[in-house]
């Protein structure tokens, strides 16, 4: 039962990796410059966010 909820789960992980890809090319294709500097804004928020995280837990440890 088990290994059958894991192939699920990775069928509906994949399927949601291919859906976003596939919008998400049609939104570079459609709106090309407004795509990139979404995606450059969400990969600086994602950047400062790890690297508050990584602060948070190196002051926790000390």
């Amino acid at each position: 039962m088990g290994e059958w909820w894991d192939v699920f789960a990775v069928m509906i992980g994949l399927f949601l990796l291919f859906s976003f890809g596939l919008i998400y090319l049609m939104a570079l294709i459609s709106h090309p410059i407004p795509t990139i500097v979404l995606t450059a804004l969400g990969y600086v928020v994602y950047r400062g966010w790890r690297k508050a995280k990584s602060r948070g837990v190196d002051k926790d440890q000390g």
